[in-house]
């Protein structure tokens, strides 16, 4: 229906119920029978992946600009789009078992000097070196920043949308695989 992909919240239900009233819909389908149908795919395939434009928009950065739309494939990344602008994924990931330690003989003298978990250690126990992760991210936030700046765009319009906004995402992975690796 025109005009509903550019409107959320309350314009959306509004304009949405306008349309109802107005009798444009062309085949109506339970709600139920959908909700199990994509419940089912998603049991069977893992997909479709579901993102809720209202609570998009009401948690964005972006609001200002107009309204988020879309998501990437995963739903991880939600960006504002428009003729001028296609939204473009700048991501890395940050392995968390590299920054269980053993501790040195001298790194356990040291105390509560060093930003670590836990924070006092025996010579050979293992700890979570919070100030390497903190170097670390440092490093990949200056990295994608640059390949913002020297990509190679496929597309100007996803030139335009990487250099005004200059999005990235740093997640990590292994969580739960560096946590079995620190003492109990």
């Amino acid at each position: 229906a025109p005009g509903l992909c550019d409107v959320h919240s309350a314009e959306f239900d509004a304009l949405y119920e306008r349309y109802e009233a107005e009798g444009l819909a062309r085949r109506v389908v339970p709600a139920q029978q959908l909700w199990f149908a994509i419940i089912e795919a998603q049991i069977e395939t893992g997909n479709p992946y579901m993102l809720y434009k209202d609570a998009a928009n009401a948690k964005s950065n972006q609001r200002h600009l107009g309204t988020i739309r879309n998501s990437n494939l995963c739903t991880e990344i939600v960006q504002y789009t428009a003729p001028d602008e296609v939204a473009v994924c700048n991501l890395a990931s940050i392995a968390l078992p590299k920054f269980v330690k053993r501790a040195t003989a001298a790194e356990a003298q040291e105390g509560a000097r060093r930003l670590r978990w836990p924070e006092d250690v025996e010579e050979g126990e293992r700890y979570f070196d919070l100030d390497g992760l903190r170097r670390v991210a440092q490093t990949v936030t200056r990295a994608l920043d640059r390949v913002i700046s020297n990509n190679q765009y496929p597309l100007p319009e996803a030139e335009n949308s990487n250099s005004r906004h200059r999005p990235i995402g740093i997640g990590v992975q292994g969580l739960s695989g560096g946590f079995s690796l620190l003492p109990p």
